[in-house]
């Protein structure tokens, strides 16, 4: 019976999304959520791309291995296939079902189900922990890829321990797909690494009770894991050992400034954020602002958790104590972890472990990357402290008063989340799924573009976002980064933040004091450098709903937009080219600011106004093929792409490639790529196969422009792929031993 129990609760937890929030997908914000919507898009021309154009860094931020997110997104991409719903909502519905799952089989090593009470503590806990308010002020609220991290925390810590306790490293495999699936890995670290901080006690405790088994499973979690996510944690430890580029990309974030920035974050989050705040004020959010007294209810859970711990005496079950005390001192390290301020000395202690442990930055925001081992932890020690008071207080109506008062609770947890209230719990923009039939049609027209130039939109918009209006749906809209990365393969600059270079953070507060100066010519220089070859003019009139979001200053930020006058806008348009609909017109830059990807010049500072002897063409954002011609005199090469020693020139021959002035691509204008093309060093280290000479002496030569890095791609991925088919495989034999076939 509590088997069928389980799964009813296990398959309304799955439908439940579906059921409650609608058909609306919802998107935008920094995170663009847009996978739900093109995951095959997302991953082709997004994710699988390490370098410049399509990063998910944006900008001209360069060297980046975004192939982390692929698991995660590839399932999505399957379940959109399969499942003819709102994919989302799927997604979410599988997240809550197996976090239930797998919380509930981990609480199993501490908790026996045989009586009814246990039982009843064990499923009201994983409620509690999957809809606890400490993930609506951050998980829920934010939407992020990082909200399937609710599934993964429960499973990679079941499969472990049950690893060690049964001896099987086959639960190790279970461990590493788990949390390589239902985790971002790379872009999850911040939050990731709190869950295995706050569980230091609990395995610890595995540790001590089987140290050879702990240490040889632990090594093969760590190799399993490195050889599934090989695809970035090769580039990732390529490009912090070698630093070939002009900022030496993890160190960045240990400079004096950077760690000046974070101490003012640290006192300023401890400062507004309180240890009770997720408990006592944060439930009402979905609710209504009258009803904050409802929050309180779940000051439940302390008490019983302190009268457990004055009880436990009495208890003579060792393992439910076990349980209780771990899970009560990891609880305790979440705790001084998500809030430093509950001990003076707390925001000092983060401010040191900031200045001398590597990267302890990235928990500034302590109580976002935090929230997660607090709801787990306080869920995991709920769960004994309810059976060691039961065990204590054999009342029948006392623990009948307690269910009702914990059902209670978990339906108020619930509550939001049941009446669609998401719009309470941030920013979301609600679409069908479909983009309106004029940026589909503009979209579609930039792929038949072959010049691979960058796009400039206007007005640029605060801070990068655009704005794209539901086409089954007139007032919804989509609002963050340009999805054209990756349904048009081009970058795009629509806002201030995504002029940002890898070695010019400071660019973006520069352009609009360009423009409210009316320096035009600077503002084209830049442009120039970007290579923002055409021009998109949105002429939309947002509702008056979309500004607060877009202008996070409502008066100086809408201020901003207004400073693009029509005089503004006309200094650099140039050709019209089509027209989609009411809303987009597409230009060609006016000529004066235009500039190509690759380009000869005389002088690496200078722009040549025509671009003679040279033509290009763009097959990946790794591989150029580049064409001189009627070349008499040594010039400059230059590459509009991030600075990276990476970047190498071949010699195209008539049966092989040579590299030419491999490694001595020097920095140009301040972020690019510049190469010497000596004439006479060509013609003396080459041979005639290797270029032609036209009868007034000029040499006309083809080249390739190549990332080395890319070439490590493909062995990479065939490893990763190789490891998920041979775990999967080993789920398989894991299965079948199971059921004895």
């Amino acid at each position: 019976m509590r088997k069928v129990i389980i799964i009813l609760i296990i398959l309304a937890l799955g439908i439940t999304p579906l059921l409650t929030q609608g058909n609306l997908y919802f998107v935008g914000g920094d995170d663009m959520r847009l996978y739900y919507m093109y995951p095959k898009e997302y991953i082709q021309n997004l994710l699988l791309n390490i370098v410049t154009d399509n990063s998910i860094s944006g900008g001209n931020m360069g060297y980046y291995p975004a192939t982390h997110p692929v698991p995660l997104v590839a399932l999505i991409w399957l379940v959109k296939t399969l499942v003819p719903a709102n994919t989302q909502f799927v997604m979410y519905g599988i997240n809550w079902s197996l976090s239930f799952l797998f919380f509930y089989l981990l609480m199993g090593f501490w908790i026996s189900d045989k009586s009814r009470f246990s039982f009843f503590a064990k499923v009201a806990s994983c409620l509690i922990y999957i809809f606890s308010p400490f993930l609506f002020m951050t998980f829920y609220k934010h939407q992020m890829i990082v909200l399937f991290l609710i599934t993964a925390f429960p499973g990679v810590l079941y499969f472990f321990i049950k690893s060690v306790r049964q001896r099987n490293p086959l639960y190790v495999f279970s461990a590493c797909l788990i949390i390589s699936i239902f985790s971002t890995n790379l872009s999850s670290i911040p939050w990731m690494l709190p869950m295995f901080i706050t569980s230091t006690p609990l395995l610890f405790w595995e540790f001590y009770k089987d140290k050879k088994t702990f240490f040889w499973h632990a090594i093969i979690f760590v190799i399993c894991y490195f050889l599934l996510n090989i695809s970035w944690i090769f580039h990732l430890v390529y490009l912090t050992i070698y630093n070939t580029g002009l900022v030496d990309g993890l160190s960045s974030y240990l400079t004096p400034e950077f760690l000046k920035a974070n101490i003012a974050g640290i006192l300023g989050t401890s400062r507004q954020y309180s240890p009770l705040n997720g408990v006592v004020s944060q439930l009402v959010i979905g609710l209504t602002k009258n009803l904050t007294i409802v929050s309180y209810v779940n000051l439940i859970f302390i008490f019983l958790i302190v009268a457990a711990g004055v009880f436990i005496k009495k208890e003579r079950n060792n393992i439910l104590i076990s349980g209780f005390i771990l899970g009560l001192l990891s609880l305790l390290i979440s705790w001084i972890m998500l809030a430093p301020n509950i001990q003076t000395w707390g925001p000092d202690a983060f401010i040191w472990l900031s200045l001398r442990v590597p990267f302890f930055t990235m928990f500034r925001n302590m109580s976002d990357k935090f929230a997660l081992p607090m709801a787990f932890f306080y869920a995991l020690t709920l769960g004994s402290s309810l059976v060691i008071l039961a065990n204590r207080f054999a009342n029948k109506a006392l623990r009948l008063i307690v269910r009702c008062s914990l059902s209670v609770v978990i339906l108020i947890n619930i509550y939001p989340l049941l009446q669609n209230r998401s719009e309470h719990v941030g920013v979301a923009a609600k679409m069908s799924g479909s983009f309106n039939d004029d940026f589909n049609a503009l979209a579609d027209y930039l792929l038949t573009l072959k010049n691979p130039s960058r796009i400039l939109w206007l007005p640029l918009n605060f801070p990068s976002f655009i704005n794209i209006e539901d086409k089954y749906n007139p007032g919804h809209y989509y609002s963050g980064p340009s999805p054209l990365r990756f349904l048009s393969n081009r970058q795009d600059y629509a806002g201030q933040f995504s002029f940002i270079s890898s070695n010019d953070f400071g660019i973006a507060d520069k352009i609009f004091p360009m423009i409210d100066a009316k320096d035009f010519k600077s503002f084209g220089k830049l442009i120039q450098l970007r290579n923002a070859r055409y021009i998109i003019l949105d002429k939309q009139q947002l509702p008056e709903t979309m500004k607060p979001y877009l202008y996070n200053h409502y008066s100086i930020e809408y201020g901003k937009l207004k400073m693009q006058t029509e005089e503004f806008v006309n200094e650099f348009i140039g050709k019209k080219l089509q027209e989609f609909g009411t809303r987009y017109v597409l230009y060609e830059i006016n000529p004066k600011y235009n500039n190509d990807r690759i380009y000869l010049t005389d002088s690496y500072e200078i722009f040549p106004k025509n671009l003679p002897n040279i033509e290009y063409e763009k097959v990946s954002d790794s591989l150029y093929n580049i064409s001189l011609k009627s070349i008499s005199k040594s010039r400059k090469l230059v590459f509009l792409d991030s600075y990276y020693k990476d970047w190498t020139l071949y010699v195209k021959g008539d049966s092989e490639t040579k590299a030419y002035q491999k490694g001595k691509n020097v920095p140009v204008q301040g972020f690019a790529n510049g190469w010497e093309i000596n004439l006479d060093e060509i013609i003396k280290n080459f041979s005639k196969g290797y270029y032609t000479t036209n009868m007034d002496g000029s040499i006309n030569i083809k080249m390739t422009l190549y990332f080395e890095p890319s070439k490590y791609n493909k062995p990479t991925r065939i490893i990763s792929a190789m490891t998920f088919v041979i775990l999967g495989l080993s789920q398989l034999i894991l299965l079948a031993k199971r059921n004895n076939v």
